[in-house]
């Protein structure tokens, strides 16, 4: 979607999430509030926001500032993918409701009045924006300006009074208009279109919709007449299942053809970024209907021409492409990259942010925590620790090899982790053995520093799952631990 808006315009698209990520790294209450609106049983979000509740001065403390630059660049990560803020949502369609309610008592659809024919956009109603604003929208998969919509917000008494379609719905006029074919075969079985109302984005959505023409797919069927056997369902299966692995190609090499069409003034990469968002379409509609097409062959064909071996991939190409690997013999190769190449993509994944540095001083976990007596023996207190261990240790090489915190837990496995806790564990409080984890994961007492290299112990690779998980079986016991030199300690 990005790649297809004006390089001219970038600057204002990307404002609010620049502006975003460096009020989080100057202000910690920014930066706290995106904790509160982010929090799940697998991080340790929560944690870290009632520890600076219970004593602010922990935003000193080395775990939290190490978190936060973690935290913080994988949100980064996620703009550079091009994951950035807008007034925007993803909305259902529902196709000309007052019509289908007209057509279901037997009146004739045409003397539907909710929406009216318009110059230069699509009439639509939704809740979500403003009555009489202008929207830009955009279907997935989106491969090109041809598919990019421009629609007209208008509020009419009849759908507010037969419709309460609430603010995750938009209602599109389909009668006499292209927005079907202009959003690639958009059918309404749930399809859903991001749309947004940000004044840069739209006005560019009203010139694409004047100056792009809407693609239309004129594919013929396949003739082909298919028996009732299990070797033609066989076939069947196969062309359907090479269809679905196309859906991605064909939207990939959209994106290079668009990439190419900034930086050349040969017309065929216009050309073949409209031929893509069809054979996008013909791909996904090929469990429904068979078309009469080798998309393989079509695909191969384009690429050769394009000539991508020779001219190289925008640099944007390797970021999306290494977050995808966990091997790093399987990184992008560099070398295909072509760092002259520029685009809307390349802009966002190069985007610079203003550092910010803290003039209060750095404060080690030691100045936080209490310790605790062991209440039962060290023997079980291990097999605590091995259980943490190897939840943790499942995550760890996901979470820190990709360098962001994309990754894919079962609530079930954390739950069941911490009533194996509690069922081994026999004292009530736990505040033992959570002090003995925090010193060990953190190497705060001089005795634990002291083995640190004898100790095998290696929660210290994910300390915030460590403190997820004590947070969750005794989250006071865990506050009063690391409540040392707090103003407000707990009681």
């Amino acid at each position: 979607m990005i790649n297809s808006l004006d390089m001219n315009i970038m600057e204002n698209v990307v404002r609010k999430s620049k502006e975003y990520v460096e009020a989080m790294k100057k202000d910690n209450v920014v930066f706290l509030d995106y904790l509160r609106m982010n929090y799940n049983f697998s991080n340790d979000y929560e944690v870290l926001v009632a520890l600076c509740e219970q004593n602010m001065d922990f935003t000193r403390s080395v775990y939290f500032r190490d978190r936060k630059k973690f935290i913080i660049r994988s949100y980064v990560d996620k703009i550079r993918f091009g994951k950035i803020i807008q007034d925007a949502d993803n909305l259902v369609i529902v196709g000309s409701p007052y019509a289908m309610l007209l057509h279901s008592v037997g009146e004739d659809i045409n003397k539907d009045d909710t929406f009216c024919q318009e110059d230069g956009c699509i009439q639509c109603f939704t809740n979500r924006f403003l009555d009489g604003e202008y929207l830009a929208e955009f279907r997935s998969p989106f491969n090109s300006k041809n598919n990019m919509g421009y629609l007209h917000n208008v509020y009419h008494e009849k759908l507010l009074r037969y419709f309460d379609l609430g603010k995750q719905i938009i209602a599109v006029n389909l009668i006499h208009t292209d927005f079907q074919d202009r959003n690639n075969g958009s059918d309404q079985d749930s399809d859903g279109i991001y749309t947004t109302n940000q004044e840069d984005i739209t006005n560019y959505a009203k010139y694409c919709y004047l100056t792009y023409p809407t693609i239309v797919n004129n594919i013929p069927k396949e003739g082909k007449q298919y028996s009732n056997t299990m070797l033609n369902y066989s076939a069947i299966d196969n062309s359907i299942s090479s269809s679905r692995m196309t859906i991605g190609e064909s939207s990939n090499v959209a994106q290079i053809a668009l990439t190419y069409s900034y930086n050349f003034d040969d017309e065929k990469y216009v050309d073949y970024v409209c031929i893509l968002s069809v054979l996008a379409q013909v791909a996904i509609d090929s469990a429904k209907r068979r078309f009469d097409i080798d998309i393989t062959n079509e695909l191969n064909s384009i690429k050769a021409d394009m000539d991508i071996k020779q001219i190289g991939y925008p640099i944007f190409w390797k970021h999306i492409k290494d977050a995808k690997v966990k091997d790093k013999k399987d990184k992008f190769n560099i070398d295909k990259i072509n760092k002259e190449l520029i685009c809307p993509m390349n802009y966002v994944s190069e985007l610079k942010f203003n550092e910010s540095r803290s003039s209060d001083g750095e404060l080690p976990m030691s100045h936080f925590f209490n310790k605790f007596e062991l209440e039962d023996n060290r023997v079980k207190s291990k097999k605590v620790e091995s259980l943490i261990e190897k939840y943790s240790l499942s995550l760890y090489s996901q979470v820190f090899e990709n360098n962001n915190e994309e990754y894919i837990l079962i609530k079930s496995d954390f739950e069941d982790m911490v009533e194996d806790i509690r069922s081994m564990y026999i004292s009530k409080s736990y505040i033992g053995l959570m002090s003995w984890l925090v010193d060990r994961a953190f190497l705060i007492s001089i005795g634990v520093k002291r083995k640190k290299d004898s100790t095998k112990s290696k929660t210290e690779l994910n300390k915030s799952i460590l403190l997820s998980a004590l947070f969750y079986v005794n989250k006071d016991n865990l506050l009063k631990i690391l409540s040392k030199n707090s103003d407000f300690p707990l009681q």
